[in-house]
């Protein structure tokens, strides 16, 4: 099989699956086997972007392998939230996105409350909701949270469970309010603290929450990465020369 090239990149497609193999999760056991079969020997430099298996893949022992890894896989731990069932909102909530807990979430649901399920959204209609949002509620923990970046940008507050990526992202008081306690009490607390912060006119100007997110823009990112990309392409031969000047290898100094 050959794979089509782009400049000095070689790109692996999927391969076609059938239809009742196409749910992903399910091929978690064979995902590491897979990854391993690349044959990347030809390659000085290894960049893999994984949230899983893909880091995985084979190298040569000289070849530096620089791995992006993001936040464990969702599907691999368990992690419930009772909030939309036991929570009883005086305020409109807007759920936006699809997933496999969507029916199930909505079955919980209690009747009176002002909750409204949009579904898939495109990203300028989520863009928009959170421009004009009084807050987005980001109850769960995770290594880095992108859904928070989104909405400083969007100029939109943020209530979010104080561990985690949110930790990194948001500053208390400032451009969010985090709350301690991971529980619906926890969570009201947030939100009154919040709204209070509102009518006192007294933080979360737009314009400082989108300049806060601009610490997370694409190129501030690949000036960091390259960095990072440097210092371990520097320390690997700095690492080599220290090891042949020990074992006294011909031809190395």
């Amino acid at each position: 099989m050959s794979y089509p090239r782009r400049g000095n990149f070689w790109i692996y497609p999927c391969v076609c699956l059938p239809r009742w193999l196409r749910r992903h999760q399910r091929l978690l056991p064979w995902m590491p086997f897979a990854f391993e079969q690349f044959d990347l020997s030809d390659y000085d430099l290894v960049i893999s972007s994984s949230h899983a298996c893909a880091k995985g893949v084979l190298t040569r022992p000289e070849t530096l392998h620089v791995c992006y890894c993001y936040t464990p896989m969702r599907y691999a731990w368990d992690m419930y939230h009772d909030y939309i069932h036991t929570l009883h909102l005086k305020r409109r909530l807007l759920v936006i996105g699809v997933g496999e807990e969507a029916k199930a979430l909505k079955a919980r649901c209690p009747e009176e409350a002002r909750i409204q399920f949009l579904g898939w959204q495109s990203e300028e209609a989520v863009a928009d909701h959170l421009a004009r949002a009084k807050a987005f509620l980001f109850p769960g923990e995770e290594d880095f949270g992108l859904t928070m970046v989104e909405a400083l940008a969007s100029g939109c507050p943020v209530i979010a469970y104080g561990k985690g990526g949110a930790l990194d992202i948001l500053k208390d008081g400032e451009t969010d309010v985090l709350f301690a306690e991971q529980s619906v009490e926890g969570l009201m607390a947030g939100i009154q603290r919040l709204e209070t912060s509102l009518e006192a006119g007294s933080a979360f100007a737009p314009e400082y929450l989108r300049a806060e997110a601009e610490r997370f823009d694409k190129e501030r990112f690949k000036e960091s990465f390259l960095k990072v990309i440097e210092a371990a392409g520097a320390g690997r031969e700095e690492k080599t020369t220290e090891i042949s000047d020990r074992l006294q290898i011909p031809g190395k100094k």
